[in-house]
């Protein structure tokens, strides 16, 4: 079967899964090989395997000897690729294209398993908050969180939070208290606005950084109710559970995405 290859970006983990998850559909539908190939501007590879999609991810692919491809070969850009391009609103059918081919490299799984069991989610509110990069028009202030959370919090018994931002994450441990779980992961010392992305950083262990947002998204899922920002993680979360009620508090879409047709 004749390959496609689906290049890796200069951007968010997510925005590079997406990209992958689109390749794959472009690929069922021409009868191809996807093959991600997260190299070059990869934000996540670390430099030392031929594909960075295999630090996180098993091979979609065979016989692919990555040493050979040439800088040239054609790639697969994804997420507004020709007719292969993926709605994050089709929320179960991005669901079926990551469950149906995407596995997670056993050590990968066995941490996230480790972190999920680390934090309680029965009857849970998760919540992201991402500030270091977000343009302005796609960031709200932290109170804006703050009311949606007051909003609902009385409806759950923990709170899950997610963030790139320490500050973020302080505020909302000082007002709601041990109700609030999170992961030890990297994050922004910086307050909570940035110009630039904490995944930009070049003193962090960026594919420590892509380990710890797949590690955050995949446990949101698993959350009872999110409220989140317009960011890709937050996307992907939901979609790995379709019929999770969420709340964008920058509402970059217009509504809220109450188990909505897909």
């Amino acid at each position: 079967m004749e390959p496609v290859f689906i290049a890796g970006r200069r951007c968010g983990f997510f925005s590079e899964l997406f990209s992958v998850l689109t390749g794959i559909e472009y690929a069922r539908r021409h009868n191809l090989m996807p093959v991600p190939h997260w190299c070059g501007q990869c934000l996540y590879w670390d430099r030392k395997a031929c594909n960075g999609w295999e630090q996180f991810f098993q091979p979609t692919y065979t016989g692919i000897d990555f040493e050979s491809v040439p800088e040239q070969e054609a790639r697969f850009w994804g997420w507004r690729g020709p007719n292969g391009n993926i709605n994050p609103l089709n929320r179960q059918r991005v669901r079926s294209l990551y469950c149906d081919n995407i596995t997670l490299q056993p050590e990968v799984d066995e941490h996230v398993q480790r972190c999920m069991n680390s934090v309680n989610l029965e009857n849970t509110l998760g919540v992201h908050l991402r500030f270091t990069d977000k343009l302005p028009q796609h960031r709200s202030d932290i109170e804006a969180y703050v009311t949606h959370i007051d909003q609902s919090i009385e409806h759950y018994s923990h709170m899950f939070v997610a963030s790139d931002s320490q500050a973020a994450l302080d505020h909302l441990k000082s007002r709601y208290g041990n109700r609030v779980q999170s992961l030890d992961v990297q994050r922004s010392e910086d307050g909570l606005g940035m110009t630039e992305g904490i995944h930009y950083c070049k003193h962090l262990d960026r594919p420590k950084l892509g380990l710890e947002a797949l590690t955050d998204a995949l446990v949101l899922s698993k959350c009872d109710m999110m409220i989140r920002t317009a960011s890709n993680l937050g996307a992907f979360s939901v979609c790995l559970n379709p019929n999770m009620d969420n709340i964008d508090v920058c509402d970059f879409h217009g509504e809220r995405w109450v188990n909505p047709k897909c």
